[in-house]
């Protein structure tokens, strides 16, 4: 029966601890707020590792997308626009948008994303931090850099600790030449590491 031991992984996931021999971080959402563990089917792993071996080439991945914006309308109406659950699924589909190229798209699904989760969770709440941090790496990945180095440097201001808006702002003044800088960045993300 995998229900115990998956009641202590789900509470591992809630709030961040150990499993096992793993370290789980927390892991954003409301998804593991409860004990709840459904029952599984007494075969459920060679079902997950029969679907595992199928060959899905021959898929249209762009189907995944529609797929995933359906589910978010649904979960939109049911929970609210500003519910941390449909805010996650959301910030994942900007970053789905931004690997298919559709840059211009993805930055106003993040941007609404990151305006949302300032008003609801706060400006220093780690979520809306890294919402922000994404939201500069797409500013990079159109070639601004001076707004990126500015929602970088906002979003280490608000979380000083946030490592991976450290690298990248270290990356990004390092590629304009400041290395003295970039390297106060970097020792900065390796001491938290």
């Amino acid at each position: 029966d995998l229900r115990e031991p998956l009641k202590k992984l789900f509470a591992a996931m809630r709030g961040g601890g150990h499993f096992g021999l793993w370290a789980i971080r927390w892991f954003n959402g409301t998804l593991f707020d409860d004990e709840f563990v459904p029952a599984l089917p007494v075969d459920l792993a060679g079902k997950v590792r029969r679907a595992a071996e199928q060959d899905c080439s021959a898929v249209d991945p762009s189907i995944f997308g529609t797929l995933f914006e359906r589910i978010i309308g649904v979960r939109t109406r049911i929970l609210g626009a500003d519910h941390p659950d449909v805010l996650t699924m959301r910030a994942n589909l900007a970053i789905g948008l931004r690997a298919e190229q559709r840059g211009e798209e993805a930055e106003r699904v993040m941007q609404d994303v990151y305006e949302r989760r300032r008003a609801v969770l706060g400006e220093a709440h780690p979520e809306t931090v890294r919402t922000l941090s994404f939201l500069a790496v797409m500013a990079r990945d159109r070639n601004d850099l001076a707004r990126a180095e500015v929602l970088l440097r906002r979003a280490i201001e608000r979380k000083p600790d946030y490592v991976p808006a450290l690298f990248n702002l270290a990356t990004l003044v390092e590629e304009r030449g400041e290395r003295d800088e970039a390297l106060a960045f970097y020792e900065r993300v390796i001491a938290l590491a």
